[in-house]
């Protein structure tokens, strides 16, 4: 991950914020957003990190209730790059049905309900979504170093 992308998150991860991991783990590099959200709301404790799986619509309510300022959504998207590149994207800037590896609608739906709230996306460029697959080494290898910088900013290190 670039020191751009690092030093844009510790500015974004300041204030009233929720993280919002998104990813089936059943396909492959796609469980990305899930798996990561997990194991850093494991690492860090903190309750404003939500995994929300193949269905982020159902965390509406919680993320709603805490009406926070910033929303980072972690996912694999599809943006022609190697495997494993992370980029850091405006909502505005993902705009095609066919971008998110989930489609238009999950994130439609965010950006209907939290007019106020600012929207980034971390993204994951996958290597293979194919059913029944696990992550791909180059995708948990990714996971782990991204793991370890978010920690440290929620933590303050």
């Amino acid at each position: 991950m670039s020191e751009k992308i690092i030093k844009n998150l510790k500015e974004f991860l300041t204030g009233n914020w929720v993280i919002l991991g998104i990813g089936n783990r059943l396909k492959g590099d796609d469980g990305f957003g899930s798996i990561l959200a997990e194991k850093l709301r494991n690492l860090t404790l903190n309750k404003h990190i939500f995994d929300s799986g193949i269905a982020p619509e159902n965390f509406l309510p919680k993320i709603l209730k805490i009406n926070p300022d910033k929303l980072l959504i972690i996912d694999a998207v599809l943006f022609n790059s190697k495997p494993g590149e992370i980029k850091l994207f405006d909502a505005n800037e993902i705009s095609s049905p066919f971008a998110l590896t989930h489609g238009p609608t999950n994130f439609s739906l965010m950006k209907t309900f939290l007019k106020e709230t600012e929207i980034k996306i971390l993204a994951v460029q996958p290597k293979t979504m194919q059913l029944g697959n696990d992550l791909s080494s180059e995708i948990a290898q990714v996971l782990d170093k991204v793991l370890f910088i978010l920690a440290q900013i929620i933590n303050g290190i």
